[in-house]
């Protein structure tokens, strides 16, 4: 980044953005898995997260070799951006967005 002050407000932006993504989602999951299987659920979900990072390595380390760094960051960045129009038509997603039709507590 040729000028680190917006490289700094883009990580400021990025770390807002995630925040206003995971804690909905922390709670749709509370909501709609039960409570016996939270844990395994949760387990489940910091697994896959933690395990994307070295998967990453492994994949666009060799790339770099081959290809720019920017763009491949560029080319994500765009399938990101589109991922973000494409998941609220997905039906599924949808669905699983819902409120529970009677609560699991109470």
């Amino acid at each position: 980044m040729p000028v680190f002050s917006i490289y700094l407000i883009a990580m400021g932006l990025v770390g807002i953005a995630v925040r206003l993504f995971s804690t909905p989602s922390t709670v749709r999951l509370q909501e709609k898995v039960e409570e016996d299987f939270l844990g395994r659920v949760f387990g489940i979900q910091v697994m896959i997260s933690t395990s994307m990072m070295p998967l990453g390595m492994l994949v666009f380390g060799p790339m770099a070799d081959v290809i720019r760094i920017e763009s491949m960051l560029i080319v994500t960045g765009l399938l990101l951006f589109a991922q973000g129009f494409l998941l609220p038509r997905s039906k599924t997603m949808l669905a699983a967005g819902e409120p529970a039709s009677t609560p699991l507590h109470g």
